[in-house]
């Protein structure tokens, strides 16, 4: 254990053993930790400063919880409450609540759980910057209600804490994903109002032809019968080709909702864990992907270092979510102007979701690696790559259609051939070339 200077005050010196307690719990050093705690507790029985009593109950408590002396750490949070109570410091109570609620779960003492849960909501329930928290109470009622088979008030519970976990999100976050819902439907009405326009004018044009096949009589009825033939054919190209633009835009601007409320509930969890500046960190960056899928949609072509951007902030998140079971490298060759040339906006992200997903997450043996490589092919050609050393697949079995339909709206959009390398228990490389602009 540290020496703490006898040139301190006696609080500065409880404060100094109290701080360096709580590095310990953080390095998993956990009986380090409890050396300081028994020194300091030994200068608080002269101080009794409650302030620092309620902490430091609250980080013995995690030392019991380490020693799986379950009984003991929720007697150290109730003394910590008591501290708390003297001095009216209404989020520590919250939070000590919080702890001993979730503790109640692990031990399955659910009713218990409900009452800490419900006790903490009444705190809260005029403070609105604490929505956070309230979130977090009806999510433990929602645990504690499934476990004991009240389905009907887990639903109601879990619904709850959904509605506050919204509320607390940033008011940017919230507005960018309003604006990109609004847009989505905009866009839809827009393409079925040109489709209604282009099924209009093919019957125009089949009337137009019956006209004429009337009047021109048996001399026009071969060219009007390859006018007609012709007509329908580019009709229905017409309408494959705004149903594919349509299918593209919905692509661009709906985000995942199960990727969207995942990554909500793993910014909370760092939250819960205390790391307030992580958090924050994470947040931006959630609102800032936000903001780059709304702005991208509606434009067609994007420069490559906008695409790359949205990547890192896509993998960031999904790293967070997944608490870091992959590492990432994005390369961009140097014969390439990032920032001139232009390329269709998000044409790499469905693989990468797809890597991770299929890939990635399954695997039980090994960290994932994903690697993305954008290389010039030719002079109006790049070649981008998606790499990853995940469980890959057979990619003539019946499992890998799952992304096809995908791998051909890619098609679609860039006329190129996308070429699929897979090997189980291997990895798997996405690859394909892109005709580029600047």
């Amino acid at each position: 254990m540290a020496v703490i200077r006898t040139t301190a005050s006696k609080r500065e010196e409880s404060i100094m053993l109290s701080n360096l307690a709580s590095c310990y719990f953080s390095w998993e050093k956990n009986e380090e930790a409890k050396q300081c705690l028994d020194a300091f507790f030994v200068i608080q029985q002269q101080l009794n400063d409650a302030v620092l009593l309620a902490s430091a109950k609250a980080n013995m408590a995690n030392y019991y919880m380490y020693k799986g002396e379950f009984d003991r750490a929720i007697n150290a949070l109730n003394e910590a409450l008591l501290f708390y109570e003297r001095i009216n410091d209404i989020p520590k109570i919250s939070f000590t609540l919080k702890r001993r609620a979730d503790l109640y779960i692990s031990l399955e003492e659910y009713q218990k759980a409900i009452a800490d849960a419900s006790t903490g909501i009444e705190l809260l329930k005029d403070k609105n910057e604490m929505d956070i928290h309230i979130a977090d109470y009806y999510y433990i009622i929602y645990q504690a209600c499934n476990a004991l088979g009240k389905y009907k008030e887990a639903i109601s519970a879990f619904e709850t804490a959904y509605e506050y976990k919204a509320k607390a999100i940033s008011a940017e976050t919230s507005n960018t994903i309003l604006e990109l819902k609004e847009k989505y439907e905009t866009e839809k009405k827009e393409e079925e109002i040109k489709l209604l326009r282009e099924q209009n004018k093919t019957k125009d044009a089949l009337l137009q032809a019956r006209a004429y096949f009337i009047i021109a009589l048996l001399l026009l009825v071969v060219s009007i019968v390859t006018g007609v033939v012709f007509i329908r054919r580019q009709q229905k190209l017409k309408q494959q080709k705004k149903a594919a633009e349509l299918e593209h835009r919905v692509l661009r601007t709906q985000m995942n909702p199960h990727f969207i409320f995942n990554a909500l509930n793993s910014i909370q969890r760092v939250y819960v864990e205390g790391d307030t500046d992580k958090a924050n960190d994470f947040m931006a960056d959630f609102a800032h992907l936000m903001r780059k899928v709304l702005e991208n949609s509606g434009s067609t072509k994007i420069s490559v270092q906008e695409e790359v951007d949205t990547l890192r902030l896509y993998l960031e998140l999904e790293k967070l979510r997944s608490k870091d079971r992959f590492n990432y490298t994005i390369s961009v060759s140097e014969d390439i102007a990032a920032f001139d040339v232009q390329i269709p906006p998000l044409i790499i992200q469905p693989f990468v979701e797809n890597a991770i997903w299929h890939g990635i997450l399954p695997l039980t043996d090994r960290i994932g690696e994903i690697t993305i490589s954008i290389q010039r092919h030719s002079g109006t050609e790049l070649m981008i790559s998606i790499a990853d050393n995940g469980v890959g697949f057979d990619p003539d079995s019946k499992n890998n259609q799952h992304n096809s339909r995908g791998i051909e709206i890619t098609e679609q959009r860039i006329g190129e051939k996308v070429i699929v390398n897979s090997q189980k228990g291997t990895g798997t490389t996405i690859s394909f070339k892109l005709k580029l602009t600047e």
